[in-house]
């Protein structure tokens, strides 16, 4: 019989399945609940970021900024398609 490196098929066992799910912890735990790091985390964010409203520009400045992008976008490929003749 020739040797391979396969493992074999572990059968599929519900209890193993069931130890790895995650578990809710919650009031009628025993002890107290964990703090997730990254729940904190999202929350700290959230307040921090909520702390200052976003600035909104204004419909002259938002003008302006596309006229600058898409001008400057248009003239450098102006000239590049004028040093490729």
């Amino acid at each position: 019989m020739a040797k391979t490196n396969a493992s074999p098929r572990r059968a599929y066992d519900p209890r193993a399945a069931a130890a790895s799910r995650p578990v809710a912890v919650g009031s009628d735990a025993v002890g107290p609940a964990l703090e997730s790091p990254a729940r904190a985390l999202q929350r700290e964010l959230s307040d921090r970021l909520s702390a200052h409203p976003p600035r909104k520009w204004s419909a002259r400045t938002t003008l302006l900024f596309v006229l600058v992008t898409c001008g400057g976008f248009w003239l450098a490929l102006g000239a590049v398609l004028a040093g490729i003749h």
